[in-house]
């Protein structure tokens, strides 16, 4: 933050610390939704593109308050928002006798992309002089993982185990 976009000191905690704030009450809205409507893909296809929108845009914008706004956005709809409805959608698709195992390859995934992404990320920077790919990689990826979801299948219980 501070030699991407200027931000100084303790600014830059503050700023790096939007997104998961906005995630609590993003989180909790859309769960609350999801309970009522029961619909994974009509939320997903709600969340998915205002978010991918807000990743492209953060590595996109200069001004600082757009910045700010984009990523309290992402926080809002992006994954740690996404993730209960994820879970649910997991849960309810999950062979009975399976469910911890799909749980955790669920939470593995997701693992795995916090994990990966920083180096990822460093690499690029290196080989690049900067970030703003990685996020357009991130708006890619989101935009993947968009289409592949239209393929699930969301109904109670597929198999049962």
């Amino acid at each position: 933050m501070q030699v991407e976009r200027g931000f100084q000191g303790s600014s830059v905690g503050f700023i790096s610390s939007l997104v998961p704030w906005a995630s609590i009450p993003g989180a909790i809205v859309f769960a609350r939704i999801y309970d009522k409507l029961k619909k994974t893909k009509l939320m997903i296809a709600f969340l998915v593109p205002i978010s991918l929108v807000a990743v492209f845009g953060i590595a996109f914008v200069t001004n600082k308050s757009l910045l700010i706004v984009l990523l309290i956005v992402y926080g809002l709809t992006g994954k740690l928002a996404i993730d209960p409805i994820l879970v649910a959608f997991v849960t309810k698709n999950s062979p009975r006798g399976s469910l911890s195992t799909a749980l955790s390859a669920y939470n593995f995934i997701g693992m795995s992309g916090s994990i990966l992404a920083p180096y990822l990320t460093g690499w690029i920077s290196d080989q690049f002089g900067s970030m703003q790919i990685g996020f357009y990689l991130a708006a890619v990826l989101l935009l993947v993982g968009l289409v592949l979801f239209t393929f699930t299948n969301d109904k109670k219980n597929l198999v049962q185990g």
